[in-house]
């Protein structure tokens, strides 16, 4: 078991370096040798120190969370599309007056801290609404229109699909 879980580290580390990596390449835009070599140093250097804030220290020994970037693109389309949508309904409020702001409480069923919060962040990022404050599984929503007061209701709105593929890629 130790093995397993030793390699399912490395290949963790590995993956995190490499996304490190393809962003160095993105953001330098040169491919020369001294700009790839200190690219690969930092990318090294960065996962090895940020290594904890991607994976959880209660996270280290379960075998089945491995981070899934190819979901990124996924979540990186939905989001956005959801934000065009909900800037045009904002606005669409805003110039009719017909608006009934509030704050909610939605669940949430992630169980990775760093995708709660990244929901959360996900939820402020939309316009129209603001996350206020993270307990455990809760979420605090400032919605500009309270389309529901219902929690489930107004978390499955809110929530719309950011959930399904933040669980696919933190667990």
């Amino acid at each position: 078991m130790g093995k397993s879980i030793f390699l399912l580290n490395v290949a963790r580390f590995t993956i995190l370096a490499l996304f490190c990596f393809v962003l160095w390449l993105i953001l330098s835009s040169e491919l020369n040798v001294w700009s790839i070599s200190i690219g690969i140093l930092f990318s090294l250097a960065a996962s090895y120190y940020s290594y904890e804030i991607f994976y959880e220290k209660t996270e280290y020994n379960r075998s089945d969370f491995l981070i899934r970037f190819e979901y990124f693109f996924v979540y990186v389309f939905l989001f956005v599309i959801q934000s065009y949508i909900a800037s045009f309904e904002l606005i669409y409020l805003i110039i009719t007056r017909k608006h009934n702001p509030g704050t909610v409480r939605i669940k949430t069923r992630l169980k990775s801290q760093i995708g709660r919060v990244f929901l959360a962040n996900t939820i402020t990022m939309i316009p129209g609404t603001l996350s206020l404050w993270l307990d455990n599984n809760h979420i605090f929503v400032h919605w500009f229109d309270i389309k529901t007061s219902h929690s489930k209701k107004a978390g499955h709105i809110i929530k719309q699909n950011f959930e399904q593929i933040l669980e696919k890629i933190f667990g």
